[in-house]
């Protein structure tokens, strides 16, 4: 602060703000005013500032606003500076960004700063001559830092600082191709999936089809027993080929197993598995009862059965202990 004395009055002349010279403020630091030259100087601790009321350019002497530091901070407090990089490439996890700037040319009491950072708001901030800038918690990214020094409304000069935060090793360019692969190749497992589980469900839906026409053709064949009718060759046909289907070829396994059977044999099974009655296995296949027993007895000794074990039962239960087989 450059002040006048008048008698016992105190007249403050200028007042300079110690931030606008960046890292080399000092506020104990001394000035000496030249009242001839209406120049004051300021010393710091390694330069010496001249403030001129009429200011006049020298050679040699930068008075363009510049970048004097670019550096960031990560969560452990390191420091890393990238001035001396082209690019000012951050590496990953850098995220809180200090820009200190540089304007050697005090030549008016009404200067003030424009700023914004393009990347994180299109919005420009007005305010003091403030030579540091800094920014906590940015995303990995591409920024620009924009600012300029205004005198009133007349824009004196400015600066554009672009910077670089980079992304993590597991958002690199190579990771997001490997995850896009990832879940192309998850897409396409998920659609096979799909069509697999379909196929399942449209065999399960056949099946459960096939086992209700079936019960449906057991119910007709034994209604028509039932009434003494004779269930003709088509019929019997339809009915092998639908119990083979619903039951794992159940006459083909039945005479592998049992090579001597016939195919009476096998009809008189078939009717059997049905559960049918003595009577209406006879008014099925045109015999009398004691025909009927008399194909109980010989299907017995074919299949090694004792005299306490069911016929019936067994004819039923066939296919359940070869698929018990199978699985052992």
């Amino acid at each position: 602060m450059l002040v006048k004395v008048e008698g016992n009055a105190i007249r403050q002349l200028r007042d300079i703000d110690y931030s606008l010279f960046g890292e080399y403020f000092e506020e104990n630091s001394s000035m000496v005013y030249d009242s001839e030259e209406r120049v004051s100087y300021l010393c710091l601790a390694n330069q010496v500032i001249r403030i001129a009321d009429n200011p006049v350019s020298r050679a040699g002497y930068e008075t363009d606003l510049s970048l004097f530091c670019l550096s960031a901070q990560n969560k452990d407090q390191e420091v890393q500076d990238v001035l001396q990089d082209p690019k000012h490439r951050f590496r990953p996890g850098f995220n809180s960004v200090r820009i200190l700037l540089r304007y050697p040319r005090y030549i008016s009491d009404n200067l003030s700063m424009q700023s914004r950072l393009v990347g994180l708001s299109e919005k420009w901030s007005s305010g003091a001559l403030k030579m540091q800038h800094d920014f906590f918690g940015l995303r990995a990214g591409t920024y620009k830092f924009e600012a300029r020094i205004c005198d009133q409304d007349e824009v004196l000069d400015s600066i554009e600082v672009p910077f670089v935060i980079k992304r993590p090793w597991f958002l690199s360019n190579l990771m997001i191709l490997l995850y896009l692969l990832l879940g192309a190749a998850g897409v396409i497992l998920a659609e096979r999936l799909v069509t697999y589980l379909k196929s399942i469900y449209e065999v399960q839906a056949e099946k459960a089809r096939l086992e209700s026409a079936l019960k449906d053709k057991d119910n007709e064949l034994a209604t028509m027993a039932a009434k003494g009718l004779a269930i003709d060759d088509d019929n019997w046909e339809m009915f092998r080929r639908n119990l083979d289907r619903m039951d794992e070829k159940f006459f083909v396994k039945l005479q592998n197993a049992y090579p001597s059977l016939t195919s009476a044999d096998l009809r008189f099974c078939a009717l059997l598995r049905m559960n049918l009655s003595t009577k209406e296995i006879a008014n099925t296949l045109n015999l009398t009862t004691r025909g009927v027993e008399s194909a109980r007895y010989r299907l017995r000794k074919k299949f090694g059965l004792e005299a306490s074990e069911s016929l019936s039962g067994f004819i039923i239960n066939f296919t359940q202990s070869q698929r018990k087989g199978a699985a052992e």
